[in-house]
């Protein structure tokens, strides 16, 4: 799906929560002005409790800035993602935050470590979280919030809609009236910024018409064309959709950003005037530069009569050369209809006097601060020049029963002739000499999954874990990831922080038979659901027979 190991280094652990759930993900800088005012008003632990019910969490501490270094680190693992699973308040006025470590060694050594003695000096708070520190887990521990927004720099949050909610959930290649396509091109005048002074043509985008019948919920997520997914090499016969070349696939220069509007409120507004706060129903803000934006929360809509207009837009016209493609994806707590509006048909401010936008401080302009670019991830440790890789289609379209019952047919595991056990599997350009992996060390083994014999040609278990491995552990559990030698900790992050939801992490498998190594996998791309089979050919060290790159083990 992503071309070879290599295309998995760097990235955001907000483009894995997406791609692992559907859901609507977003990363918060909470050292950000805006949060800090959310953190001291109390707006922010009320979020945390309605989004640890109905998502997935998880935080991060990042580098240190040199001209305010931290005078203690809290223990935490830079770079690293930890889940949040809970948020309490035991007594009036002290308010905690549950969080895992997925990997060996994060654990927190602050006030209220698991073996601190704040446990014993306020019991009623050790009653009121329940807290045994006689059966307490290395890797999962409270921290009183206060603590955590210290020392804690990114919020992934990712906001999953309720089984009853109309949203995208099928595999079915039909169309999906909740994922619409479009694209922004200059061509075409369909590229016409942002709303702020000075610019009036903000409205000549891509326009989608949403008609509700009743009050209903909605929530909104804008995806610009997956450079990893969908990559295109940097070549004349491969124009690139962006201004400026970018050899790191995980990273976006153009900001994108959208807005939900009345029909009878865009036709008002003043000809080559601006929106103003108040005429906006629906608002991702700030622009960014990311592969996913989405409004901060549902909400609400009433449609009294009245059709809504979608406008995705960019922060920067000039940033985009070529055509570039976008997904909008809806979920809603009731049915609604979307639909394109043709470019020629597009909703445009037909409105006469009004305000003078310099005399009035109401109206939506965007500025350079609303423009934000916050990122989380690895310098991959491979030697390869920074080239986007190119995607290549499956050639095998059998599903998993289909090519489960061939295999036991030939007597033969499943191998995927798409993803060869050789230097393509793992590198960008297989050619290169500067890897840091040489491939004479490299061989490509099949784990000895529970019942099987410990062939030879299967993988180390070695120690942890000190039972062979099975696919899901009966009961559920999350236990810890080991990252290898390339720079995913933004994917098998987020992979951990989904495993704290059993049902979610199922969800992701269609089929598999560990007895002919074949695993049909769903994931988010582009506003769907697509299913892609693999073998369990992995790359392994050929004098230990130990992977090369993540490994889950269990610490008990």
């Amino acid at each position: 799906m992503h071309g070879c190991y290599e295309n998995l280094a760097q990235g955001s652990v907000q483009y894995a929560l997406r791609d692992l759930t559907g859901g609507a993900p977003q990363v918060i800088d909470l050292t950000s002005e805006a949060i800090q005012d959310q953190i001291l008003n109390g707006f922010l632990w009320q979020q945390l409790k309605l989004w640890v019910k109905q998502g997935l969490v998880g935080c991060a501490q990042g580098d240190d800035d040199p001209k305010n270094p931290r005078d203690f680190s809290g223990g935490f693992k830079r770079r690293k993602t930890y889940g949040l699973l809970d948020v309490q308040e035991p007594v009036p006025g002290r308010r905690f935050v549950r969080l895992k470590a997925y990997f060996p060694g994060g654990s927190w050594g602050g006030r209220w470590a698991n073996n601190g003695p704040e446990w014993a000096e306020e019991p009623e708070i050790r009653a009121g979280l329940n807290f045994d520190p006689a059966t307490a887990s290395d890797t999962e521990f409270w921290v009183e919030f206060d603590d955590w927004h210290k020392y804690m720099t990114a919020l992934y949050v990712c906001q999953l809609y309720p089984d009853s909610w109309e949203a995208s959930r099928s595999t079915h290649p039909e169309a999906d009236p909740y994922i619409l396509e479009g694209i922004w091109s200059k061509e075409r005048r369909l590229c016409g910024g942002c709303i702020k002074q000075g610019n009036a043509t903000w409205w000549a985008n891509p326009q989608f018409r949403m008609r509700l019948t009743a009050r209903t919920q909605v929530f909104i997520t804008l995806t610009q064309e997956d450079r990893r997914y969908k990559a295109k090499p940097d070549t004349p016969n491969g124009k690139s959709p962006f201004q400026k070349r970018m050899g790191d696939v995980s990273q976006y220069p153009v900001a994108i950003g959208l807005v939900v509007v009345r029909q009878r409120v865009l036709e008002a507004t003043r000809s080559g005037g601006q929106l103003h706060r108040n005429d906006i129903e629906l608002l991702s803000r700030p622009f960014k530069k990311s592969r996913d934006v989405s409004i901060s929360q549902p909400k609400t809509l009433d449609p009294k009569g009245d059709d809504f207009i979608i406008i995705p837009m960019v922060y920067d016209p000039a940033a985009v050369l070529e055509d570039l493609r976008f997904v909008l994806t809806v979920a809603s707590s009731r049915p609604v209809k979307v639909d394109p509006i043709p470019e020629h048909s597009l909703v445009e401010p037909r409105g006469v006097g009004g305000a003078d936008e310099d005399e009035d401080d109401d109206f939506i302009d965007f500025k350079e601060e609303d423009l934000m670019e916050l990122t989380f991830g690895e310098h991959t440790v491979g030697g390869a020049v920074q080239r986007r890789g190119e995607y290549v289609q499956p050639k095998d379209t059998r599903n998993c029963k289909q090519i489960v019952a061939a295999c036991a047919k030939l007597r033969q595991k499943f191998e995927d002739e798409s993803f060869p056990c050789n230097a393509k599997m793992l590198f960008r350009d297989p050619k290169s000499t500067n890897h840091i992996i040489n491939m004479d060390d490299v061989t490509f083994l099949r784990p000895c999954w529970q019942g099987q014999p410990n062939a030879r040609e299967h993988l180390q278990a070695g120690t942890p874990p000190h039972e062979p491995p099975i696919l899901f552990r009966p009961g559920g559990w999350a236990g810890d990831v080991k990252q290898g030698e390339i720079g995913d900790c933004w994917l098998l992050g987020a992979a951990a922080v989904v495993a704290s939801k059993p049902e979610l992490l199922s969800h992701l498998f269609v089929g598999w038979d560990t007895d002919q190594g074949v695993f049909s996998i769903r994931v988010f791309k582009e506003g769907k659901w697509r299913i892609v089979t693999i073998d369990d050919r992995l790359p392994a060290r050929r004098t230990t027979r130990t992977l090369l790159y993540g490994v889950g083990i269990d610490p008990a």
